[in-house]
């Protein structure tokens, strides 16, 4: 997703962008290979039917910081190119959306009411 923004919003490449792509693949391959930070989800029987139970530890949050602060980093990319060019305005407006709500629904993933989603 973030190199889908950058190029959306006609940026080039900087030491900025390759650093968060380089931070989130390594950070994303590590959790790939060990399940360090969130590991795969467990099929449980609730009284409600089958769900994935992911178990969340302190890394997830780590992971989830390191996350946050890149999406933070997209926005505040967004909202520098919506100033620089206002047509850009109807364009990114959806995709700032998805952010956010992508965000939010990571974020609700900690509380216990969403734990788990039915199969």
């Amino acid at each position: 997703m973030f190199s889908f923004v950058i190029v959306y919003i006609n940026k080039k490449y900087d030491f900025n962008c390759y650093f968060w792509i380089v931070v989130l693949l390594v950070l994303a391959l590590i959790n790939a290979a060990t399940g360090f930070f969130i590991s795969p989800p467990v099929l449980t029987n609730t009284p409600s039917g089958y769900k994935f139970i992911y178990e969340s530890n302190i890394f997830s949050y780590i992971l989830y910081g390191v996350t946050i602060v890149c999406a933070l980093n997209l926005v505040l990319r967004i909202t520098k190119a919506i100033k620089s060019n206002s047509d850009f305005v109807k364009e990114l407006l959806p995709l700032f959306i998805g952010i956010v709500v992508m965000l939010l629904g990571h974020v609700l993933y900690f509380l216990p009411v969403f734990k788990g989603f039915p199969i």
